[in-house]
């Protein structure tokens, strides 16, 4: 489902339908996901300041 949606996310633009439109918002997602992970792994502190604020 994540290599579908990272597909779709390079050429959601081109397909301007709304199947691509929905795999484009998958992939962005993944990525948000992917970037509080990485912040979380780097401190666990910082992070959890992050949200309380």
């Amino acid at each position: 489902m994540i290599i579908i949606a990272r597909i779709y996310s390079k050429n959601w633009h081109k397909k301007k339908n709304k199947n691509s439109y929905f795999y484009y918002k998958i992939a962005f997602r993944y990525r948000l996901e992917n970037k509080i992970l990485k912040e979380f792994n780097k401190d666990n502190t910082s992070y959890l300041k992050k949200l309380r604020i």
